[in-house]
């Protein structure tokens, strides 16, 4: 499978459906501004048109206006279909955001999820992001990845969301 779109298009993450339907996850640009890519794909590698648009979605979930990047490193499936991924967005202070939305099984962005579909963690530094995600049995979601603790250090970072998206307090330091 090879697809084109904008002038960039990335693939970071995949997962397969118990039906065989493979989703993933990355990003494009039409070099102004990154968004966030999930396509599915049949099981013989042909776009599911029943997803998305013709089988792509393309997110904004930035709190930036004007200029902003969204991506999709990583994603896991959830047992009622839902889409989770773990990325990065800008925040209103254009810092990237480490961030886990949530879509549904169609691919339409799950409002109902932390704000507007968005769960995230506030930062302080320019360069953070999530690129790793893992469910719980209970429901609970793992994220991983980085964020800045100074001028280029980097600090690994682990986050538990409950199923609603807010953050777990009874984990880590809150």
């Amino acid at each position: 499978f090879t697809y084109s779109l904008n002038f960039e298009a990335n693939v970071y993450g995949c997962a397969i459906r118990d039906n065989g339907k493979i989703v993933m996850t990355g990003s494009t640009t039409d070099y102004n501004d990154y968004k966030i890519l999930l396509i599915q794909l049949n099981e013989n590698g042909t776009l599911d048109e029943s997803f998305g648009v013709n089988g792509v979605v393309v997110q904004k979930v930035s709190l930036a206006t004007g200029y902003f990047e969204d991506f999709g490193y990583a994603l896991t499936l959830q047992d009622d279909g839902m889409i989770l991924v773990a990325g990065k967005s800008y925040d209103d202070q254009y810092r990237n955001m480490p961030v886990v939305v949530r879509f549904t099984e169609n691919g339409e962005l799950d409002t109902t999820f932390g704000v507007n579909g968005v769960a995230g963690i506030p930062v302080i530094g320019i360069d953070n992001d999530f690129d790793g995600i893992l469910l719980q049995d209970d429901g609970k979601i793992i994220a991983s990845g980085h964020y800045e603790s100074g001028l280029s250090y980097f600090t690994m970072l682990v986050v538990r969301f409950n199923t609603d998206g807010t953050l777990d307090a009874t984990f880590g330091d809150n």
